[in-house]
């Protein structure tokens, strides 16, 4: 419903007055930019759960031994879903151009980091120096490369 949403929000923009408005008129180029962040998010939240397969879990079973997953998007990013939610929240935020939409966006991105954070502390301690490894060499959101833990 927000990808719909989000994309009919550009093709018909009537109802913008909701919440206020941050700008007298919406920029038309900073709503594509919006609604390509926006769609890019939802890109990698799909890619994220095509990749985990069999794998897929909404929480971590401390009892469950695991299998790392480094396979498409996991060559990326730690954490795809997570960094594709907060792509979907400024995505919308740059759509809607309202301090709503904006504390919303910023809400996502600090809950996600908090919780990405504790997850991989419980992945550190369940798969130890595997997951430790895959730390060094893939960013926790989105990225090519990095050489440091965050």
């Amino acid at each position: 419903g927000w990808v719909v949403g989000a994309g009919a929000w550009v093709v018909w923009p009537q109802g913008r007055g909701h919440f206020g408005p941050l700008f007298v008129e919406a920029s038309a180029a900073v709503q594509v930019l919006g609604a390509l962040v926006l769609y890019a998010g939802v890109s990698v939240i799909l890619w994220g759960f095509v990749s985990l397969g069999g794998s897929f879990r909404t929480s971590i079973d401390y009892g469950e031994h695991t299998s790392l997953v480094t396979r498409g998007v996991y060559r990326f990013s730690r954490n795809p879903m997570a960094a594709g939610l907060m792509l979907v929240g400024w995505g919308t935020a740059l759509l809607q151009q309202t301090a709503f939409s904006l504390v919303v966006a910023a809400g996502l991105t600090l809950a996600n980091r908090l919780r990405v954070a504790h997850e991989e502390r419980q992945l550190q301690r369940i798969l130890g120096g595997d997951y430790q490894r895959y730390m060094q060499r893939v960013p926790r959101f989105l990225g090519f490369a990095s050489r440091r833990i965050p």
